[in-house]
């Protein structure tokens, strides 16, 4: 992948470097790590042009990628289709602070996140939908209403999540 040719080191080696250069923040913890770890001497400008260069290299590559991907000539990576994909997807909300304040809590505040996972299943297919009507559950209105009941609940006890004050809310329902 990384496309090595007519370097000192082997790609193996160089695979080594970059990692201790992106993942220790500076090209002296690089390699220092590198020294104590791999038993490897190699100078701070030396694990930092290397890792330029990959991350350049890597940098063209995505950038072929995703011009190959758009004009849909991208070809897949999988040697078979998958039968059955599961997407999940969820949201919450996180308490943030603003950074490099010191200590304590500077600027709080509330971030949403966005969480998804990409499953590979199996199991049976089917060539039309096995429960093409909603189930009977979703049908009756006196299972239903309690749930819509709850929903609202919760939205109404937390505001804020969707933008809204307390105020806004109370002019709403007068109107």
């Amino acid at each position: 992948m990384l496309k090595l040719d007519q370097r000192e080191y082997s790609s193996t080696l160089i695979d080594k470097i970059t990692f201790a250069g992106t993942s220790s923040g500076s090209g002296a913890k690089g390699a220092r790590a590198l020294e104590k770890l791999a038993r490897l001497k190699i100078s701070a400008m030396e694990v930092m042009r290397i890792t330029h260069q990959i991350g350049d290299e890597l940098l063209r590559q995505r950038e072929c990628d995703a011009a190959l991907h758009q004009r849909r000539e991208l070809k897949s990576t999988n040697a078979q289709p998958v039968d059955i994909a599961c997407v999940q997807v969820d949201g919450g909300r996180i308490r943030t602070r603003a950074a490099g304040q010191g200590r304590g809590v500077h600027d709080h505040g509330w971030k949403e996140t966005k969480v998804a996972a990409l499953w590979r299943m199996e199991g049976p297919t089917f060539a039309l939908d096995p429960h093409p009507e909603p189930l009977r559950c979703f049908l009756d209105q006196e299972h239903v209403a309690p749930m819509v009941r709850e929903i609202k609940r919760q939205r109404s006890e937390h505001p804020a999540r969707d933008g809204k004050t307390a105020e806004n809310t109370d002019s709403k329902q007068r109107t």
